[in-house]
């Protein structure tokens, strides 16, 4: 996973006959049949849950009107072993579970603090009520437990990663300076134990912040995490993300989902991130073979984007255990790689497909994609909703970005493209400036606006203001011979002044401009379209993706192979300035056509030279050379 070009097939693993209740109705048998059952179709990695209060089994006794007496392990029983607060008999249990996964080849991640799983809070009696991130005794104890389970299974050939746990943002409510301490102090317990193996985050729900932002109403940020883990991670349901689910599973929108956030992640934090878990929640959302088709597709779609890994949730349906979380809600009981009679879904043979596919791919690894543009996010819009826009938006002109925040560094790019400003702050000054320099130097800067103030203003933009209306409603931008509704905040009433005028609404207003700067171009939109791609149902049906495509026209007219079909999507992954892959899938429900090519095709995975039309879900890898260009 750490090695660019690798892809690694996992899943998170409770016990068929069991849940959470695995480790006290221990059955070996019954795993290792599991865990057979896995590796035959392919799975490498299993992340495992050793729940709190089994391994760490302590509770209160009080004396008289209720004041706490002492600590107590379970039942009355004396302590462990002086220095250790694990339960012997569970850490046993653990390290055999890690034998039967190296018998069949499967590596473990070991989510380290299981307090919160599938809707449940799960707490060892003595810190049930608590605040489990903040309460000083109980996260005394949780050191002690990462401590206990590290120490005593470092030396596991098995285990390949540990994490803090599952989703223990959702532990309890936290400030932002409370949550990273919690965080940090996890991590630094990890690392002082075993410092040979990576972090995962085993985390969701973050959003950005600069790092000295004090601004506290999201406690969990992504540099916060990323600064105390080797790998991010995302667990990308699209019910639970905020503007995904609009559009139904398989649909162009969703299959981008676990691939924009991850990106979304990894590029605000300089780290690699995976999606840790996926899931389609219940047959209500798609039938078991929408989702197989869906996996199937986004697994791919992860794949050519270098993002490393997809752990699916989870191994076995659940839909026969009798005790909470399972009979609390029916989101967590159909949703496994294998039915409760044992029999394989449609999605367990999308994960055994894509192991095959991997085998059908030239060698050495595919090289990452190549990424010509930049998107530039700031502090006060909605952050997510603008990026989300974004991607889809790129997906769909056919180019591949990066994502870049305003306190970073920018990457040096043809392209930089500031979605759904607002902010009445404007951009930060040198922000702009560092803008402004790169247009003069040949790149592309396209700014769109939700609400914003500029400073400059009119020079920069070759523009003039006649005034500004607060009038909120749907307006129709008219490009290229197209109509595209779009819901915006504000009425920016501009006149050029040296911009051209390269789309105006439905009633004659100027609202998209291109100016000069340098031997560059900055180009201004006063119309947040990101967001209207992101939040609106079925948006990306429409041709908005052309907007980005005239933005990126340097960049499309040297590209190995051309598409006007949106739902066809290709990442490049050059070889050398004059050899590159390129990887094609159709991610829509109609057929295709082939590409037209502008270097030469020399091969096509899986089908040697056939190039015919691709069918809904198809996928080639083609390796290419510029025309003209010596072998």
């Amino acid at each position: 996973m750490l090695e660019s070009g690798t892809f690694t097939l996992g899943v998170n693993y409770w016990a068929s006959h069991a849940g959470i209740k695995m480790w006290r109705q221990w059955r070996p048998e019954t795993i290792q049949t599991d865990l057979a059952r896995l590796a035959s179709l392919g799975v490498e990695h299993l992340r495992i849950f050793p729940l709190w209060p089994d391994f760490q089994p302590i509770s209160i006794y009080y004396r008289q009107r209720g004041l706490p007496k002492e600590l107590a392990w379970k039942d009355g029983a004396p302590w462990p072993v002086k220095g250790s607060a694990v339960d012997p008999e569970m850490l046993e249990r653990l390290r055999q579970f890690c034998d039967y996964a190296l018998e069949q080849g499967l590596k473990v991640v070991v989510a380290l603090v299981t307090g919160w799983m599938s809707g449940r809070l799960f707490a060892p009696p003595a810190f049930e009520g608590r605040n489990l991130l903040t309460d000083p005794q109980a996260v005394y104890y949780q050191l002690r437990l990462v401590r206990g389970i590290v120490d005593a299974l470092k030396d596991h050939p098995a285990i390949v990663a540990w994490e803090s746990g599952n989703e223990c943002n959702c532990l309890a409510n936290s400030s932002r300076d409370e949550f990273r301490l919690w965080y940090q102090s996890i991590y630094n317990a990890i690392r002082a134990a075993d410092a040979t193996r990576p972090i995962f985050a085993g985390l969701h729900g973050l959003l950005p912040a600069a790092s000295a932002d004090l601004v506290d109403e999201h406690s969990w940020r992504i540099g916060d995490v990323a600064e105390a883990c080797d790998f991010l991670t995302t667990h990308p349901y699209p019910a639970f993300t905020p503007d995904v689910g609009t559009d139904v599973l398989g649909s162009f929108k969703s299959l981008f989902h676990a691939v924009a956030e991850n990106a979304f992640y990894s590029d605000l934090a300089g780290k690699p991130c995976f999606a840790e878990e996926l899931g389609t929640l219940a047959n209500v959302i798609g039938s078991e073979q929408i989702a197989g088709r869906y996996l199937d597709r986004v697994l791919r779609n992860l794949f050519f984007h270098d993002q490393r890994a997809l752990y699916w949730w989870c191994a076995f349906d659940q839909e026969k255990l009798d005790y909470p979380p399972y009979t609390w809600c029916a989101v967590e009981r159909e949703l496994g790689l294998f039915r409760c009679d044992g029999s394989l879904k449609p999605v367990g043979q999308a994960v055994r497909d894509f192991a095959e596919f991997r085998r059908q791919l030239p060698q050495p690894p595919l090289p990452p994609p190549r990424r010509d543009a930049t998107v530039v996010l700031t502090t006060t819009q909605e952050a997510w909703s603008s990026a989300y826009g974004a991607w889809l938006l790129t997906a769909q002109a056919h180019f591949t970005p990066r994502f870049c925040f305003v306190d970073q560094p920018l990457p040096d790019t043809a392209l930089y493209i500031v979605p759904s400003l607002d902010t009445f702050e404007g951009m930060p000054p040198t922000l702009f400036q560092s803008l402004l320099e790169r247009a003069k130097a040949g790149a592309t800067v396209f700014v769109s606006v939700a609400m914003a103030m500029f400073a400059p203003f009119g020079q920069a933009f070759g523009v003039e203001s006649v005034g500004w209306e607060k009038n909120p409603g749907q307006t129709i931008i008219c490009f290229q011979g197209e109509a595209l509704p779009v819901q915006r905040q504000v009425k920016m009433l501009l006149k050029p002044t040296g911009a051209r005028v390269l789309a105006k609404d439905q009633d004659g207003l100027p609202v998209f401009f291109e100016q000069p700067c340098g031997s560059g171009r900055i180009c201004l939109l006063t119309l947040p379209i990101e967001r209207q791609v992101a939040q609106t149902p079925y948006a990306t049906e429409l041709p908005y993706w052309k907007i980005y495509a005239e933005m990126a026209r340097q960049l499309l007219d040297d590209a190995p192979v051309v598409s006007s079909a949106p739902q066809l999507t290709m990442t490049v992954h050059p070889i050398s300035p004059d050899v590159s892959f390129v990887a094609l899938q159709n991610n829509g429900a109609e057929e295709v056509p082939w590409p037209e090519p502008r270097w030469t095709v020399e091969t096509i995975w899986p089908s040697g030279t056939r190039t015919e039309p691709l069918r809904p879900g198809e996928w080639r890898l083609l390796r290419c050379r510029r025309a003209g260009s010596v072998k």
